[in-house]
């Protein structure tokens, strides 16, 4: 417990500072946090190529070849799930070279695994519901976008956080059992 003189010292020590101020320090410090960015909203972390995650992207649709909105919204899901599990990969061998807790450190890689893969499998299913579902009068899409053209999604533009609240709603952990039915 503080003492009346702390507590005063602290409120005073608190009101002096608000965080940075300038456009430069508020992105500076928005990446005070990032250490392996599996739970980064952007999905192209800095010193990432976001031209090859465009053409990842764009590989993803053009696989799946979406017919509507929420259609891609599940490949992009999936193509971001899998963007980071390529991430996790190369962090893994990373972490076998130089963590000192190598336990923790791959209890927490294996823990980023099954979410991302967990996410991925969720989104696939999803997308194999909503074609099955599919009115037999929605074809599915016959050209997907070009990179070339700039078609694609361009990589943590605003629109991403619709998709990342579905990746949170996508590896949410299920309810607890209660047990009652």
């Amino acid at each position: 417990m503080s003492t009346p003189a702390q507590a005063t010292a602290s409120r005073a020590n608190g009101a002096l500072s608000h965080g940075p101020i300038t456009e430069e320090g508020k992105a500076k410090s928005s990446q005070n946090a990032l250490s392996h960015g599996m739970r980064s909203t952007a999905v192209v972390l800095p010193g990432e190529d976001p031209e090859k995650f465009v053409r990842h992207q764009a590989d993803y649709i053009e696989c799946f070849r979406p017919a509507n909105q929420p259609e891609r919204d599940l490949v992009l899901a999936m193509s971001a799930a899998r963007w980071r599990l390529n991430r996790l990969m190369a962090l893994e061998s990373q972490l076998l070279q130089e963590s000192e807790d190598l336990g923790r450190a791959l209890n927490t890689v294996s823990r980023y695994e099954g979410q991302l893969n967990r996410t991925y499998n969720t989104a696939f299913k999803q997308l194999e519901v909503l074609r099955a579902n599919r009115p037999p009068s929605t074809p599915a899409n016959p050209k997907p976008p070009s990179v070339a053209t700039g078609e694609s999604v361009q990589p943590n533009e605003p629109g991403d956080s619709a998709m990342f609240a579905l990746l949170d709603a996508l590896t949410a952990p299920p309810a607890a059992n209660t047990g009652r039915k």
